[in-house]
């Protein structure tokens, strides 16, 4: 018998053999212990005092070492939380359908997500639960938590966590669903989401193309939904100050559509209103040497869609490169000339991608307030590529038309975004203006925060 690191959790503690027999081990039977399984396990644990006084809650301290079972348990219950008026809830989550849910998906307000949602929340408690508190977090101003606020948080992460204990390994869409509400209101305060992202990939061997519910997504349009939103989350482009990289669900999800009868799924993805040919480019830009991504974004030869949508389009595409271009800087402290005359000739250089990313915003953010525009969420989209452009230092004090769009862009979203993440993202934006450089790494700076920025 050898050591084996899929052991349960008592003997990987004690640094015993164990023969991984179900349902419990011999050796703890041995020793007269509780065996204690082969999960993944999900604590809860309070924040440190900084962070409490200004958020109000604990946050979740994920282990994730991946099991044999690839099931997690929550193991320790949750202090006692005062239940929220149910009616209110109701409420509250039907008003984040029409409203909250808007600010957080970037096509347009009749797509098939409010629908799916609410199919979803029949079979999930928690997922209402967590709706409400995002809906709830966003009425209240979307700063400090407010009590209210904790209160529904609390319940709605005792019903995840029970929902998950008693799952098991057993995939179930909706619970997943709620587990990725859970990343997005940890994004909107600007807390990390990304802990949670990998409990559930972890939780259930989601990283693996055989996985039970990367071979039913063919058929199962629920699960299909549910991988493409963890897939999209998991980017690595989209989420700035991330610890650990990318797990790469988009790409493995993808390659496992080879398989089925029909092929690659081909269209718009949601969530981040991209074509999904244009997010497997981003899903693999980080495997990629820099010269091989920009050319593979610039000559990625788009879709039909919406006029604005082409727009929205091009401005995360020219963003790309810019922020390849960038990551490559700050790895080698490049000079963004220097950086540049390795690109091959049909490539522009910094500049002219940044004067056309510029104009797609200009347009964009005209365009946007519109009423003949209105059901389309483009404004949502343009995080993306302004934070992205914020970041080009130099080019844009030395052309500040440029850097009046990007204030002018900035202005709409602090006056309808005023939640957390918003006000710490242009913060760290100001710090990257005042340092002047063009190698500002925003993903170290973040880190050093102990924050995520979500971009997507």
């Amino acid at each position: 018998m050898i050591r084996s690191r899929g052991g349960c959790s008592n003997c990987r503690h004690r640094k015993k053999r164990c023969d991984q027999e179900r349902p419990w081990c011999a050796a703890c039977r041995r020793r007269g212990l509780q065996c204690s399984g082969y999960s993944t396990q999900l604590r809860w644990v309070e924040m440190p005092l900084t962070q409490e006084a200004t958020s109000g809650i604990g946050h979740l301290e994920l282990t994730t070492s991946q099991a044999s079972t690839g099931t997690f348990l929550c193991c320790v219950p949750p202090t006692d939380t005062p239940e929220p008026d149910t009616s209110l809830t109701s409420t509250l989550f039907h008003k984040f359908l029409q409203n909250g849910l808007t600010r957080l998906y970037n096509t347009c307000t009749c797509s098939w997500i409010q629908p799916f949602l609410i199919e979803m929340s029949t079979q999930s408690k928690s997922l209402p639960a967590i709706s409400a508190a995002i809906q709830l977090y966003m009425d209240e101003g979307g700063g400090d938590l407010q009590v209210c606020s904790m209160e529904y948080i609390g319940v709605a992460l005792k019903m995840f966590r029970a929902e998950v204990s008693a799952t098991h390994d057993t995939f179930h869409p909706a619970t997943a669903c709620a587990g990725l509400l859970l990343c997005v209101l940890n994004f909107i305060q600007g807390h990390p989401g990304s802990p949670i992202l990998r409990l559930l990939v972890d939780s259930y061997s989601l990283g693996n193309p055989t996985s039970s519910p990367s071979l039913s997504a063919e058929h199962d349009l629920a699960t299909r939904h549910v991988l493409e939103f963890i897939g999209v989350m998991d980017m690595p482009c989209l989420v700035f100050g991330r610890e650990k990289p990318s797990i790469g669900i988009w790409k493995t999800f993808r390659n496992s559509q080879d398989r089925w009868k029909k092929g690659r799924l081909k269209g718009i993805e949601v969530l981040s209103g991209m074509p999904m040919s244009l997010l497997d480019i981003l899903a693999d830009v980080m495997q990629m040497d820099t010269e091989e991504a920009v050319i593979c974004l610039w000559t990625w030869p788009g879709e039909v869609g919406e006029y604005l949508q082409c727009y929205l389009w091009d401005a995360w595409r020219l963003a790309s490169i810019l922020d390849v271009r960038r990551r490559e800087r700050c790895k080698k402290q490049l000079d963004p000339e220097a950086s540049t005359e390795k690109m091959a000739k049909e490539i522009p250089c910094n500049e002219v991608v940044l004067c056309r990313l510029m104009a797609a915003i200009q347009v964009l953010q005209s365009a946007s307030v519109q009423p003949e525009n209105q059901s389309l969420l483009i404004r949502n989209g343009l995080v993306f590529p302004l934070v992205t452009a914020s970041l080009e230092v130099p080019l844009l004090k030395r052309h500040p038309r440029w850097k009046r769009t990007a204030d002018d862009t900035r202005q709409i979203f602090e006056n309808n975004n005023r939640y957390k993440l918003v006000t710490i993202a242009f913060q760290i934006l100001d710090d990257a203006w005042q340092a002047g450089s063009s190698c500002f790494d925003i993903d170290e700076v973040a880190r050093s925060k102990g924050i995520e920025i979500a971009v997507l």
